[in-house]
């Protein structure tokens, strides 16, 4: 469904990209890699072992770290989508991140695609946005949307708005609903 094609894109720039069972012989914690990039031989491995929007992700953080990092040796990356961002970075992992957000969820594409489903440039919480939301149930979204992020992530994840039936934001551009949420907010698309 998405527009933007991690694995293309790798085989366009001449990177072959391997999806293996996993990457846990090279930690010492089971399932903490899920991406390494060798540019020596132009070659990404993916972890089988994470859902497909993590992989996803993280193919797309080690394109950024291709097209955005000449001269780097081999490097391994943790599970990543777009919403796992703790600890300190160093620039060049804060830089493939923002690549693979941008890469995934183009600010046009998104918005365009949220206006067509939102019907609005900035969603507003209101009994009219509550009802299109829900018509059916409109106390208890009302009282599980207390804050940005919840608003945000119920947005990221919801089919049907206002009698049309469009995918969910998450299915249609294939991310994780907290990277989703995070990008909705980023791009000042929701008003709380």
């Amino acid at each position: 469904m998405s527009h933007t094609d991690p694995f293309l894109a790798c085989n366009l720039i001449k990177y072959s990209v391997h999806i293996v069972d996993n990457l846990d012989h090279l930690s010492t914690k089971p399932k903490q890699i899920a991406g390494i990039i060798d540019p020596s031989i132009r070659e990404i491995q993916i972890s089988n072992d994470f859902p497909k929007t993590v992989q996803r992700f993280t193919l797309a953080h080690e394109l950024g770290h291709a097209l955005l990092h000449e001269g780097m040796s081999r490097h391994r990356d943790m599970p990543l989508d777009g919403a796992n961002f703790k600890g300190k970075r160093s620039p060049a992992e804060v830089e493939a991140n923002k690549f693979a957000t941008n890469f995934l969820m183009p600010e046009d594409i998104l918005t365009l695609r949220f206006k067509q489903k939102f019907l609005t440039e900035k969603f507003v919480i209101n009994d009219d946005t509550v009802f299109a939301l829900d018509p059916s149930n409109k106390q208890n979204l009302r009282q599980r949307i207390k804050t940005l992020r919840d608003l945000t992530s119920y947005l990221s994840k919801v089919g049907p708005y206002s009698g049309n039936h469009y995918h969910s934001l998450v299915i249609q551009f294939e991310v994780s609903e907290k990277a989703m949420a995070i990008r909705l907010e980023e791009l000042d698309l929701v008003i709380f």
